[in-house]
């Protein structure tokens, strides 16, 4: 991976923190290994939050030799720098605990490109030679299996829905209000779907919405899912991001992704300024997508399985 001169500049920021030359140079190693595994993750669509990560803690990176990424409800993977002229990983004691895995990452002579030695599951030893670290792939595939684990527990089940069951976290659009500029729109929705809708059960609208915080800005946007069933194994999904009563706009820069049942992204838009940003589109029983809203290095992903009305 290419070391970038901002990569380099925040290095140099955490390391100016230390009164110590050593521990200057210990700062600067371990947050350039964290910024190389953060950039690849990114390229690989790992989710990461660089603000939980000890390493990214002035404080704790006075007091301990940590090189920590948090991997968005993953866990957390070591990111151990490797010298030029090294032939062997140093991985402290003090970070053999509390790790989802260990990367191995070594700079060339300049710190413009950071090579990948390996990957561990598990470390027993302070010094690891580089023939001892396995294949990228194993952390891929690590990934991989945390991420099904965690999209099994988090799943959002539309038949719950459908019988009128739902999670604390999504609350009916009542409770959240819109900018008054957006009043107009939303009434006039409210009036159609309560107009359309029949005594058949399987052509009533479903509407709930959750409240986002994006960090760093501490944006609060709303995420609103309406469902529509057509038939008893099919239904109309609409998806709509819009400013909760602080903000008159979205956040510039923020981006909707819908993405299909393999991570593949079907539907993409970018706020640039708008009041909303709006998607519609049918399912099937059976059939499962994801929600993924995305500003800056902040992103936030809801699954969703699409199940029978009957």
């Amino acid at each position: 991976m290419p070391i970038t001169n901002k990569d380099r500049q925040i290095a140099e920021i955490f390391s100016l923190n230390q009164s110590q030359p050593e521990k200057r140079d210990q700062v600067y190693y371990n947050s350039l290994a964290v910024l190389a595994v953060n950039n690849y993750c990114q390229w690989m669509e790992i989710l990461t939050d660089l603000k939980e990560s000890d390493s990214w803690n002035p404080i704790t990176q006075s007091l301990g030799d940590m090189a920590d990424l948090s991997l968005t409800n993953l866990g957390k993977i070591e990111c151990r720098p490797v010298k030029c002229d090294a032939s062997v990983v140093d991985v402290p004691a003090e970070v053999w605990h509390n790790r989802i895995g260990y990367l191995a990452i070594q700079f060339d002579e300049g710190f413009t490109q950071a090579k990948f030695i390996g990957f561990l599951e598990k470390v027993e030893n302070e010094k690891i030679p580089f023939e001892h670290w396995r294949s990228l792939d194993d952390f891929l595939e690590l990934i991989e299996q945390l991420e099904t684990v965690h999209s099994d527990q988090m799943e959002v089940h539309l038949g719950n829905w459908l019988q009128g069951i739902f999670d604390q976290t999504w609350e009916a659009i009542e409770t959240i209000s819109q900018p008054s500029h957006l009043e107009l729109g939303w009434n006039f929705r409210q009036r159609y779907r309560t107009s359309s809708q029949t005594t058949d059960s399987h052509l009533s609208a479903i509407e709930r919405v959750k409240r986002l915080y994006l960090e760093p800005d501490q944006s609060e946007i709303a995420l609103l899912v309406g469902l529509t069933p057509t038939t008893p194994s099919e239904m109309n999904i609409s998806v709509e991001l819009y400013p909760t009563q602080a903000y008159s706009h979205l956040p510039e820069g923020l981006q909707l992704i819908i993405l299909d049942q393999t991570g593949k992204s079907v539907m993409q838009a970018e706020a640039g300024g708008s009041e909303k940003l709006l998607f519609k589109f049918s399912g099937e029983s059976g059939e499962q997508f994801s929600i993924k809203i995305v500003l800056r290095e902040i992103s936030v992903t809801e699954t969703f399985v699409i199940e029978s009305t009957v």
